[in-house]
């Protein structure tokens, strides 16, 4: 859901921000993508079902404590990435560099709030194996400067959202079919199929 929003609100903002061109084509593509997301979060809140044997799962969660977060998400993400795209451009930066300097000082914050961790900061560390947490740390900084490189090139950022948005959302619906069992609809695959063609459309 916050990628969502965050694709409404950095196409929203990407005229008034850089005089962003949408064309017809284009504002049909982020339409169906849009609704097709919509459609396809069905699968995702019933893969999210699957959880409930785990602990930390909780039964009957009331709206707000996940829709507020994820609204708040959503208006962050498009803050940092459209307030990069300006900051890059202000300063004749480079993207990537830019991206992985912000990580730098995302790890040190991460690393204080770890320190407040109950346990202690080793066991938070550990509460998933270093492994996985350094292998997913690699990928996570390599595709978060896809998304500034994107964002930064495109002639407008909000369709780069858009795109990214329809994949995002086409990807997870079937990993959730494949990997967590969940049911695909009716709905859900009409959301797919209105992803794929609006996605189409953005890149037209």
């Amino acid at each position: 859901m916050a990628i969502n929003m965050n694709t409404v609100w950095a196409v929203a903002v990407s005229p008034l921000l850089f005089r962003s061109r949408l064309s017809a084509a284009n504002g049909m593509g982020v339409v169906l993508s849009t609704v097709g997301t919509y459609l396809c979060t069905t699968t995702r809140a019933k893969a999210d079902r699957t959880a409930a044997a785990v602990p930390a799962a909780t039964p009957g969660v009331p709206l707000l404590s996940w829709l507020t977060p994820g609204l708040l998400a959503s208006v962050s993400l498009t803050a940092v990435e459209m307030g990069g795209r300006m900051l890059v451009s202000a300063f004749d930066a480079d993207a990537a560099i830019f991206t992985q300097a912000q990580l730098v000082f995302a790890g040190m914050v991460s690393a204080v709030r770890l320190l407040r961790f109950p346990q202690g900061f080793v066991a938070g560390m550990n509460e998933v194996p270093l492994a996985f947490n350094a292998a997913l740390a690699v990928w996570r900084v390599k595709w978060l400067v896809w998304i500034a490189q994107a964002v930064q090139i495109a002639p407008n950022p909000g369709i780069a959202k858009t795109i990214m948005g329809g994949g995002d959302t086409v990807i997870a619906t079937l990993v959730g079919v494949v990997a967590f069992g969940s049911e695909l609809t009716a709905a859900n695959i009409l959301g797919v199929a209105m992803s794929v063609v609006g996605t189409y459309l953005c890149v037209g």
